[in-house]
């Protein structure tokens, strides 16, 4: 789709339009106040690599005519394992509750079980307590997983594991390893749990399965739709990185494709 500005969507009558400062502000804000929390590169700013800039300026750069909110409500993020996803949804974790522009904002990480959600929570709390200026102005809470920003009234917390305890929830939602779900039962309870929100997030982040009748497939397939025709649904941002389904997975020519951090965080030559 063709980035106009809203002047000009406005004009051609379409129902998007591209912010370029919208689009930039989530990796400003990676870069400048988050960082690397272990590794070869702890310590070092969290300057995203090409894929995850290029995502997070699809996912807030475009808006709606209508009402100015964003367009996309869903995001299916589909990788290799190690390509940074749980350090990734952390990132978007803060940035919604910082920096988002939205007071009481509430973001929810949610997994398979607590451990894996907690995965993202720990990567989130590192973050928030290695730059000086994030440490002083937020406030965690390890025994009830929960990071708040007292100047935005905004919070992220995790979720439990299962679809019995998470009825009411109202706000973002960043599912961990879709997958690994062992029923839809969670999902079903999660999936339109920011309805009431201005622009809500769910946002699922997995590596490939291997079950064809989970509701990973589910979003894999729904997701492919998309690409094929973005009209099929404008609010989905499909982000799947695979090995084409022709191509020899054995060849490392092709690897890069499903590897999206390679050269990055992956090194071809520990393959």
């Amino acid at each position: 789709m063709k980035r106009l500005s809203k002047a000009q969507a406005i004009k051609q009558r379409q129902e998007f339009y591209w912010d370029q400062k919208k689009a930039d502000r989530p990796e400003q804000f990676f870069t400048k106040f988050l960082r690397h929390t272990k590794g070869e590169f702890a310590g070092q700013n969290f300057t995203p690599l090409d894929w995850q800039s290029e995502m997070l300026s699809e996912m807030f750069g475009w808006q709606r005519v209508e009402d100015d909110t964003r367009r996309y409500r869903t995001a299916y993020i589909s990788t290799a394992k190690k390509q940074g996803k749980s350090c990734t949804l952390a990132a978007i974790a803060l940035y919604l509750t910082i920096a988002d522009g939205e007071i009481g904002n509430e973001t929810y990480s949610v997994a398979a079980d607590v451990n894996q959600a907690n995965i993202v929570f720990r990567e989130a709390q590192l973050m928030t307590l290695a730059h000086p200026e994030l440490s002083k102005i937020m406030k965690i809470n390890k025994t009830q997983k929960n990071i708040a920003c007292p100047n935005t009234s905004s919070f992220y917390r995790v979720l439990p594991g299962d679809g019995f305890r998470v009825e009411g929830i109202n706000g973002n939602i960043l599912f961990d390893e879709l997958h690994v779900q062992r029923n839809r039962l969670l999902f079903d309870s999660l999936r339109w749990a920011g309805s009431a929100r201005r622009q809500p997030w769910f946002i699922a982040a997995t590596t490939a399965g291997y079950d064809k009748n989970s509701v990973c497939y589910e979003m894999y397939k729904y997701a492919k739709n998309v690409i094929r025709d973005w009209s099929y649904d404008p609010s989905f941002l499909p982000v799947l990185h695979e090995v084409d389904e022709q191509a020899d997975w054995e060849d490392t020519k092709e690897w890069p494709k499903a590897n999206p951090s390679w050269n990055g965080k992956i090194k071809p030559k520990d393959f």
